[in-house]
């Protein structure tokens, strides 16, 4: 039968480099445990150079400095997990540029907490040559930033957002930041509590069409 949420397994992880690093992956990933990561002073709990469907489901973690840093990925999902307590720089970085395209990011009932107002952490970095971000029933709660929408290299801006039921709750800055991409759609948002920014912000020049919201509090 399938494991329990979390799993029986538990780690411990410490130092600063990625602890799973998955390079032309097909059909791998991590499933099933519980991770304890206050020993961590740098990395992530996986690093994904390059790979095709690959699942990082049902975690539980703590005191995590990242989560996951990921480019080059045709499928990737991370489904059913929690994670409390993000200290680094990001939650999820899915990251491109021209030599290194991702297709698809797939979330799903994932709740994540950063450390309140000290927090330096993104939720979610999504930067440059990474095609569609799909998001259902995620809650992240005390981050600097929810959602970072961005190119930094490339000539290939991310290109679709499909989310329902995302909740961004008590970010330092911004819910959502979107500073490049054109056709996002997100249904059922509630953006609350910034405390230094405004909760949406979409840069000049993207057009009023760039982030389409249908039902929403924002306060």
């Amino acid at each position: 039968g399938a494991a329990p949420f979390g799993g029986p397994t538990r780690l411990s992880l410490y130092g600063a480099s990625p602890i799973f690093t998955f390079t032309g992956a097909n059909r791998a990933g991590l499933r099933g445990f519980a991770v304890e990561g206050a020993g961590m002073t740098g990395g992530c709990l996986a690093s994904i150079l390059s790979g095709t469907r690959i699942g990082i489901l049902d975690i539980v973690s703590g005191n995590l400095w990242r989560l996951l840093d990921a480019k080059a990925v045709n499928q990737l999902w991370h489904h059913n997990s929690w994670h409390n307590g993000v200290r680094g720089e990001t939650l999820i970085r899915w990251y491109g540029d021209d030599a290194n395209r991702s297709d698809v990011l797939d979330l799903e009932a994932i709740t994540a907490s950063g450390v309140g107002a000290a927090s330096i952490a993104t939720a979610i970095d999504w930067d440059g040559n990474c095609h569609t971000l799909a998001a259902r029933g995620c809650r992240f709660i005390n981050f600097d930033r929810g959602l970072l929408i961005r190119k930094q290299a490339g000539a290939t801006a991310p290109a679709f957002l499909f989310a329902d039921d995302l909740e961004f709750d008590y970010p330092a800055r911004e819910a959502i930041r979107m500073e490049a991409g054109s056709d996002m759609h997100v249904d059922n948002l509630y953006a609350h509590g910034s405390r230094t920014d405004h909760n949406i912000f979409v840069a000049a020049g993207l057009g009023d069409r760039a982030l389409k919201i249908n039902g929403a509090k924002i306060s």
